[in-house]
C-alpha cells in the first residue's frame, strides 16, 4: 500500500472510531451518570499514557523531546489548553443536545478558520470561500432547525457548547502547528492527551463519583479509549492531499449521524 493510500485508510478509520466515539460518549453521559469532566479525565488519562508509551517504546529518550526548551514546555501547555477546551465543549454539547448535534457543530472547525484569518491574518477571500462559508452557515441551521425555528428546541447550554467546540476546535488546528512540526504530531499529541488527563483530574475527582460501571459501560469506555483518533489522524493525514483529508472529515458526521 502506498503512502497516500495508507494515509486515506487512517484518516477515514479516525473518522470512523471518532464518530462512533461521540455515541458512546452520549450513551455514558445520559444512562451511567458521567459528567463531562469524568469522561475527560479518564479517557485523557489512559488514552495519554499508551500513546506516551507508544512514543518511548518507539524513540526511547527521544520521547522526551517536547521538555528540551522553554518554548516546547509553552507550547506543550497551549496545545493542552485547546484540547481541555476542545473535549470539555464536545461533551457538554453532547449531554445537553446529542451525538449528532455535537458533530454537526463541531464541523464548523474549517469555518471559524476562516473567520480567524480573515480578522487576525488580514486575508483576503475567494469568492468560492465565501460561497463554502454561506452554504457551511445555511447548513447548519438548517439541520439545527429543521427548516423552522419553531422546530428549534435545543437547550441554550447545548448550543453555544455545540458553538464553542467549532471554535475551540478551530484554536486546536491553528495554534500547535509549529510545536507539531518541530517535535512530531504523535509525540506532541500523546504528550497533550496524558497532560490534559492530569489536569482535568485535579479539578474533578472521578474516584469519588456515583459512575454506573456495568458491562455495557465499560465497554462504551474502553472503545472511546482505545480508539481515541488524535495522535495517529494527524500522523496519517500528512501524507495524503489537503482535498481529500476533508472529504474523510465529513465521514465524522456521517457516522454519527447514521445511528
Amino acid at each position: 500500500m502506498n503512502k497516500t493510500l495508507k494515509g486515506m485508510a487512517m484518516a477515514g478509520l479516525a473518522a470512523v472510531f471518532w464518530g462512533s466515539m461521540g455515541v458512546a460518549g452520549q450513551y455514558l453521559l445520559q444512562n451511567c451518570h458521567f459528567t463531562p469532566m469524568d469522561l475527560i479525565s479518564i479517557r485523557m488519562l489512559l488514552a495519554g499514557s499508551i500513546f506516551v508509551g507508544i512514543e518511548f517504546f518507539l524513540l526511547k529518550k527521544g520521547a522526551l523531546k517536547v521538555f528540551e526548551t522553554k518554548q516546547n514546555i509553552i507550547d506543550l501547555i497551549i496545545y493542552t489548553l485547546t484540547i481541555i477546551g476542545t473535549q470539555l465543549t464536545f461533551f457538554v454539547c453532547i449531554q445537553y443536545a446529542n451525538a449528532p448535534f455535537a458533530a454537526v457543530l463541531t464541523a464548523t472547525v474549517p469555518l471559524w478558520i476562516m473567520i480567524f484569518m480573515v480578522v487576525f491574518q488580514h486575508k483576503r477571500l475567494t469568492v468560492k470561500e465565501v460561497f463554502c462559508g454561506l452554504v457551511a452557515v445555511a447548513g447548519v441551521v438548517l439541520v439545527v432547525t429543521g427548516g423552522s425555528f419553531k422546530n428549534f428546541n435545543v437547550s441554550g447550554i447545548g448550543f453555544w457548547a455545540g458553538i464553542g467546540s467549532g471554535i475551540t476546535g478551530a484554536f486546536y488546528v491553528l495554534l500547535p502547528q509549529k510545536f507539531i512540526a518541530r517535535v512530531g504530531s504523535g509525540l506532541a499529541t500523546s504528550w497533550a492527551l496524558l497532560l490534559t488527563g492530569v489536569t482535568v483530574t485535579l479539578f474533578s475527582h472521578f474516584w469519588n463519583e456515583p459512575l454506573d460501571w456495568t458491562v455495557y459501560s465499560i465497554l462504551a469506555y474502553a472503545f472511546i479509549v482505545l480508539f481515541l483518533p488524535f495522535p495517529r489522524s494527524i500522523r496519517f493525514s500528512s501524507t495524503i492531499p489537503e482535498r481529500r483529508e476533508r472529504v474523510f472529515r465529513k465521514l465524522t458526521k456521517i457516522r454519527q449521524l447514521s445511528f
